[in-house]
Parts: C-alpha cells; structure tokens; sequence
C-alpha cells in the first residue's frame, strides 16, 4: 500500500490516514473498511485490481492503527461506541454517504452498529464476519480455538504475533508485511475495545442486516479459521444478495489478499447488481 494521500483529524484530534485512488468521475465510490489489530494495507490487492481500476477507492486506518496516529482520548475513541463515530466521522468527512463499503470482521460490526450509516444510502459488503444479535452468539460463531481471544489481549509478543499472522491468511507471501501491521497496533486499543465489548453492541446486528436498504454482500472464506462457517447454516438470508452466502473458494479470514481475484470479482459483481 503506497503512504496515505491525506490526513483528516479525528473528534479527538489525532490525525487518521485515508488511502484513495481515483477512477472515472462518474462511478462509484468504494471504501474499504478494515478489522482488528490490522490495518488498510490488506487492502492493497484491491487498490492495484485492474478489475476495479474505474472506481474510486477510498480506505484508511483506524486510530492506534496503521499510519493513524494513536488516539489522545484512548477511553473514549477505542471504547465500541467511539469507533462507530470514528467510521461515521470519516465516512461524512469523504463525503462517502452513497458508497460501496466493503467491511472486514470487525469493520462489519462498526458498520452495523451505526445507526447513521443505515440510514445513507450505502451498499454494504461484509467479509470473515459474523453478525451478533446478542453478545452470546459470539460462542457459537467463533472456532474451538484460543485464537480468537487473542485479538482481546492487550499485549502481544512476537511469538503471538507469527503465529496470529499465520491464522489470519493462507498466502504468507502475500506482499504485506502482515506481523509489521499487526505489531504496530497500540496495545490501549485491545484494552479499552475488549473491555467495552464485554458490555455488548449497540444494535442487533442481523437484524440491521435484514433491514438493510439493498441487500447486503456477505463473504465467506473456504478455509476461514476463526469462525464457523455453520454459524449461518439456521439463519435467514433473506436479505443476503442473491440470498445466499458467497463463498471464496481457498479464501481465509484475509480472503482480501489469499483470493484477490475471486474477491475482487465479487465486489465487481455486487456492484454492477445494485
């Protein structure tokens, strides 16, 4: 991913790093939005798509992540609810309120905990997420594995770090440097975030999904690892495009970078539908 193009200043005042690329004037925009403990370059296959060369590419990094600046109010801006604002703050600041956006795992629930965004006229495309109506679901959603509860902790050591980049995607020669993003994360985010999570999400989330404006691109990696694929198998999709679960073939949970291209054309497909 080349350095950002811009900063913009946060409700707190640090400064938050976009990436954009521009295509025609006249077509879409598209933000991506990315998860926990990473950062935009995961989304570096996407920007140098030549399939989605024509549209204008929008990502940044979230506070404590990537080239953002550290939150000065870390309580505030890393607790669930400051995060939401942070992603409803840039999305108003890009003017992006009639964009594509493409959210991974955690980006997915800050989208869906808005209640702001479902109200734009935003398309929305999840990937390597699993949506919650209450917190418990979480149980059920995740893999019988301590992995997951390491995106929790708040300090990692380079032995966690190897082995977290080596669960997140199946293609560890994927050109980015995944355990440089996910050792750069300011340790107060796992900290402030894990113990606001504990308190529950704003919003059932399914339940936004169902109720979305268009139907919602949901994707799912073949050989996701944290989570379940059968997390879906008893759930409505009713308002799942083209009402069903769209399954990246060798896709991980960084299906963004292990299966650019299948992913790639899917975002190009969901766009071209709606």
């Amino acid at each position: 991913m080349n350095a950002p193009n811009h900063f913009i200043s946060n409700f707190d005042g640090a400064k938050i790093a976009v990436y954009r690329k521009t295509g025609k004037p006249s077509n879409k925009s598209i933000l991506f939005i990315h998860g926990n403990s990473l950062s935009s370059a995961i989304f570096e296959k996407q920007f140098n798509a030549p399939v989605l060369a024509d549209y204008n590419l929008f990502a940044f990094d979230f506070p404590g992540h990537g080239e953002s600046e550290n939150a000065i109010k870390p309580d505030e801006v890393y607790s669930v609810r400051g995060l939401v604002q942070t992603l409803e703050h840039v999305i108003t600041s890009l003017k992006l309120k009639n964009a594509i956006l493409v959210a991974n795992s955690l980006g997915a629930d800050l989208v869906l905990n808005s209640t702001q965004i479902s109200q734009w006229e935003n398309s929305l495309l999840t990937f390597s997420h699993a949506p919650l109506s209450v917190m418990t679901d979480l149980y059920e959603a995740i893999q019988p594995s301590p992995m997951y509860a390491f995106f929790y902790n708040a300090n990692w050591t380079k032995e966690n770090i190897v082995t977290i980049a080596h669960e997140l995607t199946s293609e560890q020669d994927s050109g980015v440097e995944l355990k440089t993003v996910l050792a750069r994360v300011d340790s107060e985010f796992r900290r402030v975030f894990s113990a606001t999570m504990q308190q529950g999400m704003l919003r059932d989330e399914y339940k936004v999904i169902e109720e979305f404006k268009t139907p919602v691109c949901v994707c799912w990696g073949q050989n996701e690892r944290l989570l379940k694929k059968s997390y879906y198998d008893n759930r409505s999709k009713l308002n799942f495009w083209n009402s069903e679960l769209q399954i990246i073939e060798n896709g991980s949970h960084l299906l963004c970078l292990d299966s650019s291209e299948k992913f790639n054309h899917v975002i190009l497909n969901f766009i071209s539908s709606i």
